[in-house]
């Protein structure tokens, strides 16, 4: 196991993997500025390190993950000048249900590839939970061959279908040893009643949207329609609003559903108007004399030439010609 400022970091093994190049980035940028200005202090190159980071984080986020998870609904999102009456909290709606969307694109085996384009044996994902070490130590297939494969990797579909290592073996079984492991989506159904949110259509209402009146206004997919229906004795007002949320027609040019688009583009807006610091504003850009010092500091603005790709190609062995040019897309 790993230390790290999220006990999470050892969860899987592809966690790990990011929390590494994260660690790398802070460590690399620190390194760079430390360099450029030697008068600065400890404590000075830490403060603009994490800045360098959290610009970073923003930057992916909202300029290349969203677009690609809500299509042109995304639009919105970080858009806007600075303001100071927005509460820009994290919703518990969206932390404990819209949020939760990531679980659905979590794959059963974790894909690698060497240095040289091979492709070595998958992981089983199961078999990585609280256990990064047995798979990261070596060499020829440690974090490079983890992120090389996950750039060529599919995620899987959203909708109400998790993989078998989440819903059986999660944190147990081939992971632990420790018999069977714990079902992720009825923790989350779970967490969902413990929080309190609403229900599914109570749920769509709160975000303005129209109320559904049957389950086959939920999905087009009637085979789906009909499992609901059945699971919840015919009451829609039941529905919890992740199994609603993940069932859901997804909108146009995205990933996800009305639903749990409408609290994506809400919590991400908010986050980004009432942050005075957003990266995107000119607050937020750093002193010209450290972006003379250090160039790459200057590209961690709103529609400058920096991605995720540059991250990894800066962080790890993998070169920028090892990753598609829209790297959350499956592009041909």
């Amino acid at each position: 196991m790993f230390a790290s400022g999220d006990a999470r970091a050892g969860e899987n093994v592809l966690l790990t993997a990011v929390h590494t190049v994260w660690v790398r980035a802070h460590n690399r940028w620190a390194d760079a500025i430390a360099a450029a200005l030697p008068d600065a202090t400890d404590e000075a190159v830490y403060q603009a390190a994490r800045k360098a980071v959290g610009a970073a984080a923003a930057k992916i986020t909202y300029e290349e993950w969203l677009p690609a998870v809500l299509g042109p609904a995304s639009a919105p999102c970080g858009g806007g000048a600075y303001n100071a009456s927005v509460d820009g909290g994290v919703d518990v709606f969206f932390s404990t249900v819209a949020f939760r969307v990531g679980h659905t694109l979590v794959s059963d085996a974790l894909a690698r590839v060497d240095a040289g384009g091979r492709r070595l044996p998958p992981v089983p994902l199961a078999a990585t939970f609280f256990r990064p070490a047995a798979f990261l130590n070596s060499p020829a297939a440690g974090v490079d061959a983890l992120l090389r494969g996950a750039a060529g990797h599919v995620a899987g579909e959203v909708d109400i279908h998790l993989v078998p290592g989440l819903v059986n073996l999660r944190f147990g079984g081939a992971g632990g040893g420790r018999g069977g492991g714990t079902d992720l989506l009825a923790l989350n159904i779970q967490r969902g009643r413990d929080h309190g949110v609403p229900a599914y259509v109570d749920a769509r209402a709160a975000y303005g949207l129209p109320r559904p009146t049957s389950f086959a206004d939920v999905t087009a997919d009637g085979e789906t329609a009909a499992r609901l229906a059945a699971a919840y004795g015919g009451d829609l007002s039941a529905l919890d609003a992740i199994v609603g949320g993940l069932a859901e027609d997804h909108v146009a040019g995205g990933a996800v559903g009305p639903l749990f688009a409408a609290a994506l583009v809400d919590q991400f807006t908010r986050l980004a108007a009432g942050d005075r610091f957003f990266y995107a504003r000119p607050a937020a850009a750093f002193p010209p004399r450290l972006v003379a010092a250090v160039p790459e500091l200057g590209r961690l603005v709103k529609g400058g030439a920096w991605g995720l790709a540059d991250l990894l190609a800066a962080t790890t062995g993998v070169t920028a010609a090892e990753l598609p040019k829209r790297i959350f897309f499956a592009d041909p």
